[in-house]
């Protein structure tokens, strides 16, 4: 598809639209310079014949150069002369023009006591020389006002074109959630009424996130109460068994309903992964509003009292090997369920006795400073083929031994971006296999290091 610039469109147009009045301006003098140059030589033809008669005689000195002399032809001329003209007689009265070799001759005639006088003007280069100045001293100006006219008509385009690049700037600069009106003060009025459609497309997509945060909320209360009692009833029905266990019929019916709990447990995990995740993509814009400053290892520790009885059930060893404490301006909640997706997914993929170790520092390069989270584990590790890939929802590595949801990494991944950051999945730093999973997060206003 061709690309093109208003910019480039002004620019080149209007210096089309000055070469061509230039041009213009110079045929228009060339004309009226020839015809004027004509009329001029006439009028001083027809004045000089009337001076002179039948004895005057063309003068020694000639005005100024060779090129626009007077000269007088009557009785007394020389034949030899390069302008006499031979067959005088032939000609009325008037005004006449003549070749004579590489020179032409513009002369006027009269009858003077019964005699004929010309009076010639040799015009070789004279009328050829008016026009040329005249084209010069019209042209000219033109040309150098139009040489100092572009750069500063460039500029003023520039100037002009400006608040489209701004706004074409803040719309990139904003994220995907924000959905606040375009200002419109200080805004030509040629781009007002775009934006004010762009204003009222970003009011009709709001409105559409809002009635999908409602129904997100509904189909949250709506799944969760049945689940909740699905859930609630398999357990009893699990104490139940337990308690009238005396047969194999009834061991039967026990393992049936445990294989029950288990799935109800299971629909209810990947129903909550799934209501975060759709928060999380809907709900973007109002988190800004609770941001505050959020101490890393206080929310450490909170994830590790949640993970420490799945810990405990598969002996694994897990626990922070820095501490250094920082505060990021964040949404406590989001950085709660980043730090527990990463933490809970390395212990449950981790083999029973596994090692995860947890770390927070700061980190710096080009693009400034970064907080970096890290999530070591030395379990069996993702193949680099799918690192990027697992971070899609409801991808998941085959031949892990585990029924996940395949939801937890892209909750991750959705948390960090919301946040401009980035996330990195690559082999252990800390032991012979598994896996690291790594955050930076940009440093916000209000962080501090202890």
């Amino acid at each position: 598809m061709k690309i093109t610039s208003i910019r480039k469109k002004l620019s080149v147009g209007l210096m089309v639209l000055a070469l061509s009045a230039s041009l213009l301006t110079a045929l228009f003098t060339f004309f009226y310079s020839f015809k004027s140059a004509y009329s001029l030589q006439d009028d001083i033809l027809q004045q000089t014949a009337y001076l002179v008669d039948e004895h005057s005689q063309t003068p020694e000195v000639l005005l100024n150069n060779h090129d626009n002399r007077i000269l007088i032809q009557n009785h007394n001329t020389d034949p030899q002369q390069d302008y006499f003209i031979a067959d005088l007689d032939q000609y009325e009265e008037g005004f006449h023009t003549i070749s004579k070799g590489n020179i032409k001759y513009r002369f006027y005639l009269k009858t003077l006591n019964q005699q004929k006088i010309a009076v010639i003007f040799d015009e070789s280069e004279f009328r050829d020389e008016i026009i040329v100045h005249s084209i010069w001293l019209s042209t000219v100006p033109v040309l150098l006002f139009i040489l100092l006219m572009l750069p500063l008509a460039i500029w003023i385009i520039g100037c002009s074109i400006a608040p489209i690049d701004r706004l074409a700037k803040t719309l990139q600069a904003r994220s995907e959630n924000d959905l606040t009106a375009l200002e419109t003060d200080n805004v030509p009025q040629e781009l007002r009424g775009f934006i004010h459609s762009i204003n009222q497309m970003l009011d009709k997509v709001a409105a559409s996130m809002r009635q999908q945060k409602r129904f997100i909320a509904d189909a949250s209360h709506e799944l969760r109460s049945p689940m909740t009692a699905l859930s609630l009833q398999a357990e009893r029905l699990i104490k139940l068994q337990q308690l009238q266990n005396h047969g194999s019929e009834q061991t039967g019916v026990l393992e049936q309903a445990n294989a029950l709990s288990q799935g109800i447990q299971r629909i209810r995990h990947l129903l909550e992964q799934l209501l975060s995740l759709a928060r999380l993509q809907a709900g973007a814009a109002q988190s800004d509003s609770r941001q505050s400053a959020v101490s890393i290892l206080a929310v450490y520790r909170q994830v590790l009292a949640d993970l420490l009885p799945l810990a405990d059930e598969k002996a694994i060893d897990i626990g922070l090997v820095s501490d250094v404490d920082v505060s990021i301006c964040a949404d406590q909640s989001d950085i709660y369920i980043l730090l527990k997706t990463l933490c809970e997914n390395s212990v449950t993929y981790v083999p029973p006795g596994g090692q995860v170790d947890l770390a927070v520092c700061l980190f710096q390069d080009s693009d400034g400073e970064w907080l970096m989270l890290e999530v070591d584990d030395n379990g069996n590790g993702i193949p680099p083929e799918e690192r990027l890939r697992v971070l899609d929802p409801f991808y998941r590595v085959l031949g892990s031994g585990q029924q996940g949801t395949g939801l937890g990494l892209a909750i991750a991944n959705s948390i960090v971006k919301r946040y401009h950051g980035k996330i990195i999945l690559s082999d252990s730093k800390r032991f012979a296999h598994g896996l690291n999973s790594t955050v930076y997060l940009p440093i916000g206003l209000c962080s501090a290091t202890n």
